[in-house]
């Protein structure tokens, strides 16, 4: 049954979305326009740019100037385009709208609900950093990142970096060291590799274990050279 419904699923999106809205909105222009459904707002200048696809349906843009669009973009956006080159905060995008897909879309009925609560926060998380990344955002006060959370003492500013998801194969925990094994490597998710940011999740750690993820304080708005971390259960 299971084979069916995913083949008739396959079947519609060929036909009733890629063949119908990719061709209207190019790729690229997809990621910004996610970007901008993301982070939740675009100013006036974004507003006439965005104009455009509002006129064709892909979005609306309400009156705070909130962007909203249909979810399936995410998941249209999610397959990467051949020959087309993207900037490391698109390309971790990709990566974070390919993880959504296919590991809490494609898995909704096949996890408990906590582990989609983690596995959504990681994502969350991400897409944030990566879509004010690719709008021009350099550095944020932390709290924006997670906006509607009641935390203390995380209001100071986070330099951005792409961040990309990934699953460690041991158990998470407030003592996880620098270094987190993968399937194939190993990463440090502490510093960051190659101009990069790991947000860490492991699904099977047990409830109220989150996401681990690290930035590194903005210098311009604090002297410390220490890193904030991120997790919806706990900070190290």
């Amino acid at each position: 049954i299971f084979c069916t419904m995913q083949s008739l699923f396959e079947s519609v999106w060929t036909k009733h979305v890629i063949h119908k809205w990719g061709p209207q909105v190019q790729h690229f222009d997809l990621l910004s326009l996610i970007a901008f459904a993301v982070r939740g707002q675009c100013d006036d200048q974004a507003r006439i740019q965005l104009q455009n696809l509002e006129a064709k349906g892909i979005c609306r843009i309400r009156d705070d100037g909130h962007v909203e669009i249909p979810y399936f973009l995410f998941r249209l956006a999610a397959q990467p385009m051949a020959g087309v080159r993207l900037t490391p905060a698109r390309e971790a995008l990709v990566q974070n709208l390919g993880f959504l897909r296919d590991y809490i879309d494609s898995a909704l009925y096949s996890l408990a609900p906590w582990q989609q609560w983690e596995l959504f926060g990681a994502c969350f998380f991400s897409l944030r950093v990566n879509a004010n990344l690719i709008l021009g955002e350099s550095s944020v006060p932390f709290t924006k990142l997670i906006p509607h959370t009641k935390i203390n003492g995380c209001d100071q500013r986070v330099k951005l970096e792409p961040m990309y998801i990934v699953q460690g194969k041991s158990k998470i925990s407030g003592d996880l060291g620098e270094k987190v094994d993968l399937d194939q490597r190993s990463v440090n998710w502490m510093a960051g590799e190659d101009g990069c940011r790991f947000c860490v999740v492991n699904g099977d750690s047990g409830k109220g274990v989150d996401f681990f993820a690290t930035l590194p304080l903005d210098s311009l708005s604090s002297s410390s050279s220490s890193s904030s971390s991120s997790s919806s259960s706990s900070s190290s």
